[in-house]
C-alpha cells in the first residue's frame, strides 16, 4: 500500500517536471516573437502536429496498455514485440499522410482557413519541417506505452522535459538566425534524443532481451488493428478539438490564433499533469485489478480513485480561475509580448480552466472503458462532442471572440463528463458481472 501511494504521489511530481518544459516553450515564443502573423502560422501548423502526436500518445500510451499488459503476462518480451509491431506499421502511414497534407496546405490553405498572405506558405513549410518530429513521436509513444505497462511511470512523465529543454536551447541559440523555423528544428532534435534515451532505459531494464526481439507478433496483427480501430477513431475525434478551435480562431483576426494558443498551452499544464500523470497510474493498475480482483472490490477501488483525483482537480481549477490574470501575467508579461493583451489571454484561460475538473473525470472514465475494452461509447461521445463544439464555436465565437471558443470548449467538456458518468454507473455492474 505504501509503495502504491509513493507511485501515486511521485508520478505527478515527475509529470510536473516534464510539463514544466512545455510551459517554458510558449514563454520563450512570447518573449522572442510576441504576437504576429509568423506566430499565427506556427501555432496553426503545430495544431496539426499536436493533433497527430497526441493521437499517437493516447493510442500507444493508453488504449494499448491493457493489450501490452495481456501480452506481458503471456511471456517475457511479448509486450515489446507488440509495441514494435504497432509502431512499425504506423510510421509509414504517418509519413504518407503528412506529406499529402503538407502539399494540400501549400495549395489551398488560404481558401479554407483565415490565414492570409505570407502566413499561408509559412504554415505549410513549418508543418513540412516537423514531419520527422512526428515520426519520432510514434516511436517515443510506443516506448512510453511499454514503460506504463511495466509500471515505470517516472520516465514517461518526465521525458517531455528532455525534448522541451532542447527546444528552448535551440530557440535561444538560433531564433535570430533561423527565425520561427528554429522551433521545428528544436522539436525534431529533442524528440530524437528522447527516443534514444528510451531505448537505453528499456535495455537497462531487460526490455530488449533476445526473447523480445525474436517474437513474431504479425500473426495476430490484423485482429489487433480491428480491435483498436474504433478507439483510434474516437481518439481522433478528441484530438481534433484543438484543430477545430485553432481553425475558428484564424477567422477572428490577426494574432487571435496566437493569443488562444498561449491560453490553451497554460491550460494544458494542469491537464497533462493529471491525465498523463495520475491517470496513467490508474490505467495500468485498473487493467491488472480488473483481471485479479473481485467485481465488488474493483468497483469500490474505481469509485475511490476517481473521487480523490476529481476532488484535487476541482480545487486546482477553482484556484487557477481565481488567480487567472496574475498567473497569465507571470507567464507572459515579458519581452516582446504586448501587456495590453494579457486580459484577453487571462479571460480565455479562465473559461478553459472551468472545464478542467470535468475533463479529468471524463478522462478517468475513458480509461475505464479502455480496461473493459468497450470503445463504442467513446467513439460516439468524441464525435458528438466535436460537432457540438463546432456549433458552439460558431455561435459564441462570433459574439465573444476567442473567449467564446474557450467557453464552448468547457461547456462541451462538462456535458461529456455528465454523459459518461451516467453511462458508467449504469453499465459497469454488467461488465463486472460477466467477468465474475
Amino acid at each position: 500500500m505504501a509503495k502504491g501511494w509513493t507511485v501515486f504521489l511521485s508520478t505527478p511530481i515527475f509529470a510536473v517536471m516534464g510539463r514544466a518544459g512545455g510551459m517554458i516553450i510558449p514563454f520563450f515564443i512570447a518573449y522572442c516573437y510576441g504576437v504576429s502573423k509568423e506566430t499565427d502560422a506556427f501555432f496553426f501548423s503545430y495544431a496539426f502536429v499536436f493533433f497527430a502526436g497526441a493521437l499517437f500518445q493516447q493510442v500507444l500510451e493508453s488504449v494499448l496498455v491493457p493489450y501490452f499488459a495481456e501480452q506481458r503476462l503471456l511471456g517475457r518480451g511479448r509486450d515489446f514485440a507488440m509495441a514494435i509491431h504497432v509502431a512499425g506499421n504506423m510510421w509509414p502511414w504517418v509519413l504518407g499522410v503528412s506529406l499529402l497534407l503538407s502539399w494540400l496546405m501549400y495549395q489551398s490553405l488560404e481558401t479554407w482557413s483565415g490565414l492570409q498572405g505570407a502566413a499561408v506558405p509559412l504554415a505549410a513549410a513549418l508543418f513540412l519541417e516537423m514531419i520527422p518530429f512526428l515520426i519520432l513521436s510514434v516511436w517515443a509513444s510506443a516506448f512510453n506505452g511499454l514503460f506504463n505497462t511495466r509500471k515505470i511511470f517516472w520516465y514517461p512523465a518526465v521525458s517531455p522535459l528532455i525534448r522541451s529543454a532542447v527546444v528552448v536551447l535551440i530557440l535561444f541559440l538560433f531564433h535570430n538566425r533561423l527565425g520561427i523555423h528554429a522551433l521545428s528544428l528544436g522539436f525534431t532534435i529533442g524528440e530524437g534524443i528522447r527516443c534514444a534515451l528510451s531505448v537505453l532505459l528499456l535495455r537497462s531494464h531487460g526490455g530488449l532481451g533476445a526473447e523480445s526481439t525474436v517474437f513474431d507478433f504479425a500473426w495476430r496483427g490484423s485482429a489487433l488493428w480491428r480491435k483498436i480501430g474504433l478507439p483510434v477513431a474516437a481518439m481522433a475525434g478528441v484530438q481534433m478539438t484543438t484543430l477545430l478551435n485553432q481553425w475558428f480562431a484564424t477567422w477572428l483576426g490577426s494574432g487571435d490564433v496566437t493569443l488562444f494558443s498561449y491560453a490553451d498551452r497554460l491550460f494544458m499544464i494542469p491537464s497533462q499533469i493529471f491525465i498523463a500523470g495520475m491517470s496513467q497510474i490508474f490505467l495500468a493498475s485498473w487493467s491488472e485489478a480488473s483481471m485479479l480482483n473481485k467485481p465488488v472490490d474493483f468497483k469500490a477501488r474505481v469509485s475511490r480513485d476517481t473521487a480523490v483525483v476529481f476532488g484535487a482537480a476541482l480545487a486546482v481549477s477553482l484556484l487557477l480561475w481565481a488567480f487567472r490574470e496574475p498567473f497569465v501575467r507571470l507567464a507572459y508579461g515579458y519581452g516582446d509580448f504586448d501587456e495590453s493583451r494579457i486580459p484577453v489571454v487571462a479571460d480565455t484561460f479562465g473559461w478553459l480552466i472551468l472545464g478542467f475538473a470535468p475533463g479529468v473525470l471524463n478522462g478517468l472514465y475513458l480509461r475505464l472503458l479502455f480496461v473493459f475494452k468497450k470503445p463504442l461509447f467513446f467513439f460516439y461521445q468524441s464525435w458528438i462532442k466535436l460537432i457540438a463544439l463546432g456549433l458552439l464555436n460558431y455561435a459564441l465565437g462570433a459574439v465573444l471572440g476567442i473567449e467564446g471558443i474557450a467557453a464552448a470548449t468547457s461547456l462541451t467538456t462538462l456535458a461529456g463528463a455528465v454523459w459518461i458518468l451516467f453511462y458508467i454507473e449504469k453499465r459497469m455492474p454488467d461488465w463486472t458481472r460477466v467477468k465474475a
